[in-house]
């Protein structure tokens, strides 16, 4: 019924992306010592969406290994300060944020590997968009304060009637 083949023209750049990942091989072109020049790459905008694909055939099967267990690294660790942090609110913006930052890597590597169609997110951390980028570390800032916030109870002080919250 639908057959992606017929369509070469609308998925150019998604084709030169299988393409890269299947030259990278186990150990990528920089490892195996082979030399990368522009006439030789695959991809023609590779900071953009498709940096995964850049990755994988500079730094082959092993540097899209290393680059998916950094993403996991930061996924647990926002699991943790979610499951660590004592405020509902704080607990909730750290799923959030986790979920967030799952999606949009998901996607990205779904465009990247063909598999899903082409829809514009970004890789967190790694492609040029700067609007993402700014997201992102305001996110990674926010998590750093929930995780550094005090572990006591809130407590409503009665003696003030606009009832600030003191911790204690």
């Amino acid at each position: 019924l639908f057959n992606p083949e017929d369509y070469a023209e609308l998925a150019y750049q998604q084709q030169n992306a299988v393409a890269a990942i299947k030259q990278g091989g186990l150990t990528g072109k920089v490892l195996q010592g082979v030399e990368a020049n522009l006439a030789s790459r695959s991809v023609p905008v590779r900071e953009s969406d498709f940096i995964f694909a850049s990755v994988c055939e500079e730094f082959g099967f092993i540097g899209a290994v290393l680059v998916l267990l950094g993403y996991a690294f930061m996924i647990l660790m926002i699991i943790r300060i979610a499951r660590k942090s004592k405020d509902y609110l704080g607990r909730m913006m750290a799923v959030g944020f986790g979920a967030m930052l799952l999606v949009q890597v998901s996607i990205n590597i779904g465009v990247v590997t063909y598999i899903l169609p082409n829809t514009g997110i970004a890789l967190p951390f790694m492609s040029s968009g700067l609007s993402s980028l700014l997201v992102n570390l305001l996110m990674i800032g926010i998590l750093l304060n929930i995780s550094l916030q005090p572990r006591g109870k809130a407590k409503v002080r009665e003696e003030s009637p606009l009832g600030y919250i003191d911790i204690k």
